[in-house]
């Protein structure tokens, strides 16, 4: 569908040490007194990690640009630093397209400064490592990041910026952190990163029981019983565009089961029970299997070439109904902002 691609969005595994209480791998439940806590969103799959010869594969095509080309290692479901052969995927697409951007997002307390120092060594120069980091000392920070070694995650940025590397520090604001925005860009100013990042919690109803159910319990071995759907109805955005962020970027998504979407919100979307309906009409499996997306069966250019783009094209474009799930995530206003846009602020040092 595209003739050039020139954004790849990779989600390397499901694997991450920390329970942010609103991330897509948990779900908020009753546990058998009525007392929400957080449990396993059965509609993740754990511990998946995609296989590096997907990666070799990827790579090999032509239709990716050797031009500039942007690779985003954002984690939806894990925490991509988790992959046990990261160093060797960023040497992969470094000696495929030696000209590639890369963005990659760690919560920081994983790995070790040895690690950075080699990942800074590693990486082109066109590079940054966005460390998201939601306070300025271990007791603030833990609210949301859960599991988070503060203190190991302050050295492992120190040491890949002393290694050379482009640090940008992301600060989600939520109530319980506000009063340290300030101080947060100050220090990431003093300590050398690249750029400071901070934009408002795009969850702000569902953040504080979360938050209140992962102070109760965290249940990791007994993954939530879905009993019924919510009682209540997804509700979609006024818009009169899409601002669709697959044609116009010429971008695609690589999950760990090495499937081939635009963008992550396809299987995100799949693991949210509210959202799940949506999804389906989206994928459109029931009309061409699940199989023609993978990129485990097929090459890259025969994905590329299925007509389920035409299809997606159609809901962005001109159709009377447009692809919900794409309303939902890129629809606005001219007034409005995305749902993935709102209040976001760089600061480059």
């Amino acid at each position: 569908m595209y003739n050039e691609i020139k954004e790849i969005e990779i989600e390397l595994n499901t694997i991450c040490q920390s329970f942010c209480p609103v991330c897509v791998r948990y779900v908020v439940g009753p546990d058998e007194n009525n007392q929400d806590i957080l449990y396993k969103n059965p509609g993740v799959v754990f511990n998946q990690v995609l296989d590096i010869v997907h990666i070799k594969n990827l790579f090999s095509s032509s239709l990716l640009s050797n031009n500039y080309l942007m690779i985003n290692l954002i984690g939806t479901a894990g925490e991509p630093l988790a992959h046990p052969k990261f160093l060797d995927i960023v040497k992969i697409i470094v000696n495929a397209r030696p000209k590639a951007i890369f963005n990659i997002h760690t919560n920081g307390g994983i790995k070790s400064p040895a690690f950075f120092k080699a990942l800074a060594k590693t990486l082109p120069k066109r590079h940054r490592v966005c460390f998201s980091f939601d306070g300025i000392d271990a007791e603030t920070n833990s609210i949301y990041r859960i599991g988070v070694d503060w203190d190991k995650a302050q050295k492992n940025m120190r040491t890949f910026i002393e290694a050379g590397g482009n640090a940008t520090w992301q600060f989600i604001i939520f109530d319980h952190n506000r009063h340290q925005l300030d101080a947060a860009r100050k220090l990431a100013k003093q300590l050398g990163c690249w750029e400071f990042e901070s934009r408002e919690n795009i969850s702000p109803n569902g953040i504080n029981p979360a938050i209140q159910a992962s102070t109760r319990k965290i249940d990791m071995k007994t993954p939530a019983v879905i009993r019924q759907k919510p009682n209540f109805e997804l509700t979609l955005p006024e818009y009169t565009y899409i601002d669709n962020q697959c044609f116009d970027k010429q971008g695609i998504f690589l999950g760990p089961d090495s499937r081939i979407w635009p963008c992550c919100m396809m299987p995100s979307a799949k693991a949210e029970l509210i959202m799940v309906d949506i999804w389906k009409e989206a994928s459109q499996y029931e009309k061409w299997g699940d199989t023609w997306n993978l990129l485990s069966e097929h090459t890259l250019e025969e994905i590329m070439s299925h007509p389920w783009w035409e299809q997606l094209r159609s809901w962005i474009t001109q159709a009377e109904e447009p692809c919900k799930l794409c309303i939902h995530q890129c629809g606005g206003t001219g007034q409005t902002p995305r749902l993935s846009d709102i209040h976001e602020i760089t600061d480059k040092f």
